[in-house]
């Protein structure tokens, strides 16, 4: 017998020219959390990854 994790929720990745300004709209539009954030060298936002409601 195979045993399946099953997920409910959505990962997606999206590029935005500003990404800061993005995070905040997506905070404020849709109540996502902000789970990590890293910056470049030149303080530029390198990486960052956001929770929607039960999203892993």
């Amino acid at each position: 017998m195979e045993l399946r994790l099953i997920r409910n929720g959505l990962t997606s990745a999206l590029c935005y020219r500003d990404p800061n300004s993005a995070l905040k709209f997506l905070e404020a539009a849709f109540g996502s959390d902000l789970v990590t954030l890293i910056g470049d060298a030149e303080g530029d936002l390198a990486y960052s990854e956001m929770k929607f409601g039960d999203s892993p």
